[in-house]
């Protein structure tokens, strides 16, 4: 039971609360009620009231040692005749097989106790204790996402507040600013003043003891494409995982950004389901005119091959039935990727085009739409957007960029092959020499096989077939 008058948060004062107080909940002598913590300094909270005896005290080594010994793990409700503690009911998240939460270290020359209702720190030889913060919170992974040209460092960190448990993943440049506390888990999350600085070392400390020694590290690839692995095994990324020689590799962590989640293939160890996903997506051929679906399918398995520096251009005016088209190439990467959920716009800034380009690598990647509409500027901006992506895209460049040091940024150059779609084609004659313009007219595309081949992409046949596709190429990448 708690203590009567006593709160989790202490006395408000902030969060402070004499140890002497819990071992011995009949003490009520105003000696006791006279022994408080207040904070001074840095960091650095000081005992004041009733002095202490330096001689027989025992170091927080001591203390931590002895009056935690035999406690349980972190859990349940306060309990003054079990020095604070009693025994956790429910497992705590993110913990290694058969490891326990301590119930208190040392962080520094400091000891921190660990309760159900944030970090505490000991003062004066152990007598006293204040708390630091109404969470407690550990690392459970550490995350390098790798995009190709830049690594990334990131923690997921799991944070026990109010008897609720929140997984939130945060870059390593802002670990140690502790801004995100708030931002995810809430208002209620408090971190007592000048006390940021041990609420850090707290959790770091307590994610070596979690993990017995440091985190583990995992890479994390955020593009598509192919990649090398440590051991020499040539994979596809796509958000379903890494696709290799003979299917998914275990192990290996895809998780491209955003709406790249739909980029999804799977494996299939049947041959016959195989062998019928292809004749659906070559099937394709008999949507229409040669000159519309041999470049359309053509584009479609060139992707993969890497380095194609090409786009191909479907243009026709409303009805003509263009943007279906688009996604139907588009659901060989993704059978969620229908009409309704192509990857980009051409009302996207220029920024993200550049950004969808570069994760893209590799990949198909449709922008629908291209429309410029609205006053003559207005047109022209348009137009000039649509020349930075295609040109970008032939010559596989990035545009560079200045930080806030006046220092060059890394470059993100296009990796895909851009299939746009729109009503106008974009001006210049070089180019136009830089993508190929397919003119797709009303009445071209037969509108009963239309139908039975969005059914076949969205049961997945067209995906299925492109990782037969990219499986092969991974079999016998040298003689391709």
């Amino acid at each position: 039971m708690l203590r009567s008058g006593w709160s989790p948060f202490g006395n408000l004062g902030p969060g402070k609360r004499p140890l002497g107080a819990w071992l011995d909940p009949g003490d009520t002598s105003p000696e006791s009620e006279r022994r408080k913590v207040v904070t001074t300094g840095d960091d650095a909270p000081a005992t004041t009231g009733a002095s202490q005896e330096d001689s027989g005290e025992p170091s927080h080594e001591e203390y931590i040692a002895t009056t935690f010994a035999n406690q349980e793990v972190v859990g349940g409700s306060v309990d003054p005749d079990n020095h604070g503690l009693t025994p956790v009911t429910e497992a705590v998240p993110g913990l290694p097989a058969g490891v326990e939460l301590p119930k208190a270290m040392m962080v520094g020359e400091r000891g921190v106790v660990i309760r159900p209702d944030g970090f505490y720190v000991t003062r004066g030889k152990g007598k006293d204790i204040s708390q630091i913060s109404a969470f407690y919170a550990f690392v459970a992974e550490h995350r390098v996402r790798d995009d190709g040209i830049t690594v990334v460092a990131e923690f997921a960190v799991d944070v026990c507040h109010l008897g609720s448990w929140h997984r939130i993943n945060v870059s390593a440049d802002e670990f140690s600013k502790l801004g995100w506390i708030l931002a995810k888990v809430g208002p209620t999350a408090t971190i007592f003043p000048r006390c940021r600085e041990t609420v850090v070392a707290a959790i770091q400390e307590l994610s070596r003891h979690v993990h017995q020694g440091p985190v583990p590290r995992t890479t994390v690839f955020s593009h598509l494409g192919w990649r090398m692995l440590p051991d020499g095994t040539r994979v596809y990324l796509t958000a379903g995982g890494a696709l290799g020689p003979d299917g998914i590799v275990p192990g290996v962590q895809v998780a491209p950004p955003g709406d790249f989640a739909r980029y999804y293939l799977v494996g299939t160890d049947q041959d016959d389901e195989l062998r019928a996903s292809v004749r659906a997506s070559l099937s394709i051929l008999d949507l229409g005119p040669d000159t519309i679906m041999v470049p359309l399918l053509a584009a479609t398995y060139l992707a993969p091959l890497g380095d194609a520096n090409l786009t191909v251009f479907l243009l026709g005016y409303t009805g003509s039935l263009k943007s279906s088209l688009a996604a139907l190439a588009q659901q060989h990467y993704g059978s969620e990727m229908d009409i309704r959920h192509l990857p980009g716009s051409w009302l996207s800034t220029d920024n993200a085009l550049e950004v969808l380009a570069f994760i893209a690598k590799d990949s198909l990647l449709v922008i629908d739409d291209f429309n410029p509409t609205g006053s003559q500027s207005e047109v022209a901006g348009g137009h000039a957007k649509a020349e930075r992506l295609i040109r970008a895209v032939a010559n596989g460049s990035g545009r560079s960029r200045l930080n806030a040091d006046s220092e060059l940024q890394v470059t993100r150059p296009a990796r895909c092959l851009l299939l746009a779609t729109g009503e106008d084609r974009p001006r210049g004659q070089s180019l136009r020499a830089r993508h190929l313009g397919v003119e797709v007219k009303r009445g071209d595309i037969d509108l009963a096989k239309l139908t039975i081949a969005q059914e076949q992409a969205a049961a997945g046949m067209f995906s299925r077939a492109m990782v037969g596709y990219v499986m092969w190429l991974a079999r016998d990448w040298e003689r391709v």
